[in-house]
């Protein structure tokens, strides 16, 4: 370009030492380096209207300390350093900059073949902030004209490497597979402090849970719900600092069991504890009522490895006909009372239990999972209502008994791999537990997971994929041929 030309040429001339840059309105412009005279040369940006004032043209190595760099590139993409800055960006930028050196100097630098309205236009942006303004021409062997200021070097065609033609198996080493994403450390919610993203759902053997907002969940399960077992669970991610999450949990659950139930227990031969006899007293129970909170802890160790803690409250009540001594562990897990036996009609449990998890994560797809779950503490309360000849009113009888209770009276140890695919997710493992079997809810899973912004941002990367697949396909990736 003509104005380049002349700055350029005004340039070449060699000196040892450049005139500080003018500072303020009106002051004059020494555009090059002085003659021998010892006077400025003439003003060689363009004038009218337009021309920056106040601006030093000096030399690519006339540098201080208190200079900030603007490369306007020849496509009008201005870069400080290695980061490419919006203009709507660019003043608050330069106003950080001055705030911590108060004799800043911003130095356009000028790719030699940029459009002077560009160049004028980033010289205004930094007038703006009132620093001195000074501006440099790339020229030569040193100017960027070709390449990328982020590849220093690599001008036009020079240093440019022709690839290939890409064939099926690189295309297919190329494709998005979920076992070449990076790991996620809060993929699983079932276990730790976290939850479903917004918007995000999930179905599995668990039941049905849904992001509602923000780091807050609801679940419920929709078989239970389907035999009159409503159902509810609550959990909220409260708090996120650095590698820590706090999250709280709340459930609640009320089951209307009946003869039905009674029989299944009956026909496993009393393994629910739910029904059965004692010295000659039938065993049943009618309806049962939980509710329960709870809270938990996740802490990310290192990128793929993570810690997860949860202390839960529960208070069981049921209506029936039981015996204290003889509790059924679905009720009162780990608790044992001694004593003659106790019928009562109904029954008040309270239980505290822990549970603690690890899970190393390779990538997004597999991770290994070992948990530990144990009752703290379990207390229970029968209550048996009375009325007696010449006494008016009822009389309610309570036995009560509670203890702390040791671990290995009811828990439940598993290591399971857990493979989270695209939508499926299952968790196949084993483990040891008591009573026997219980180990099995924990160690397996099935769900189905869709949508939140995660899942979104990956579609995105395999749908570009695709496109860029077509292209290869119909000759896409040949370079367009030159117009005359």
């Amino acid at each position: 370009m003509l104005w380049m030309g002349v700055l350029a040429s005004a340039l070449a001339q060699e000196s040892s030492e450049l005139p500080p840059p003018p500072v303020g309105p009106g002051a004059e412009l020494p555009l090059g380096p002085t003659s021998d005279a010892g006077e400025a040369p003439p003003v060689l940006l363009p004038t009218g209207d337009d021309r920056p004032a106040d601006v030093a043209l000096i030399g690519a190595d006339n540098r201080t300390s208190q200079d900030m760099e603007i490369y306007v590139r020849r496509d009008g993409n201005v870069y400080v350093g290695d980061e490419i800055v919006l203009d709507r960006y660019l003043p608050e930028m330069l106003e950080r900059e001055r705030e911590g050196k108060p004799d800043l100097r911003i130095v356009v630098v000028a790719d030699p073949e940029a459009g002077y309205a560009r160049v004028s236009s980033v010289l205004r942006l930094a007038q703006e902030t009132g620093a001195r303004v000074a501006m440099v021409v790339e020229q030569g062997e040193g100017a960027r004209a070709g390449g990328d200021p982020l590849f220093p070097g690599l001008g036009g065609k020079e240093g440019v490497t022709e690839l290939g033609v890409v064939d099926t198996d690189q295309i297919k080493d190329l494709k998005p597979k979920r076992w070449k994403f990076p790991q996620n450390p809060y993929a699983s919610t079932d276990f730790t402090a976290y939850t479903l993203e917004w918007g995000e759902a999930k179905v599995g053997l668990g039941g049905f849970t849904y992001g509602i907002a923000p780091r807050i969940q609801l679940q419920t399960n929709p078989l239970f719900d389907s035999v009159g077992v409503l159902n509810g669970t609550a959990k909220a991610n409260l708090a996120r600092q650095g590698p820590l999450d706090l999250g709280v949990l709340g459930q609640a659950y009320y089951i209307p069991i009946d003869s039905l139930l009674n029989a299944v227990d009956e026909l496993s031969g009393g393994g629910l504890g739910l029904s059965g006899s004692v010295a000659g007293e039938d065993l049943f129970l009618q309806n049962a009522t939980l509710f329960g909170v709870g809270g938990q802890v996740s802490l990310r160790l290192a990128q793929p490895w993570s810690l997860h803690g949860k202390v839960t409250y529960l208070r069981v009540g049921a209506k029936g006909n039981f015996n204290l001594v003889e509790l059924p562990d679905l009720l009162i897990p780990g608790l044992t009372i001694g004593g003659d036996n106790q019928l009562v009609p109904r029954i008040q449990g309270d239980l505290v239990s822990f549970q603690l998890a690890t899970d190393i994560r390779f990538n997004r797809r597999d991770s290994l999972v070992l948990q530990f779950r144990g009752p703290i503490y379990a207390g229970a309360r029968g209550a048996i209502d009375g009325s007696f000849e010449g006494i008016n009113g009822d009389l309610d009888f309570i036995v009560a008994y509670s203890d702390y209770v040791s671990v290995d009276q009811f828990y439940a140890a598993t290591l399971s791999w857990q493979l989270q695919w695209k939508h499926f997710e299952a968790r196949i493992g084993a483990g040891i537990s008591d009573p026997q079997f219980a180990w099995i809810i924990q160690a397996f899973d099935l769900s189905y997971r869709f949508g939140g912004k995660t899942r979104r941002d990956e579609r995105t990367i395999r749908k570009g994929f695709k496109e860029n697949v077509r292209d290869l396909e119909s000759g896409g990736d040949q370079a367009p041929e030159p117009t005359p």
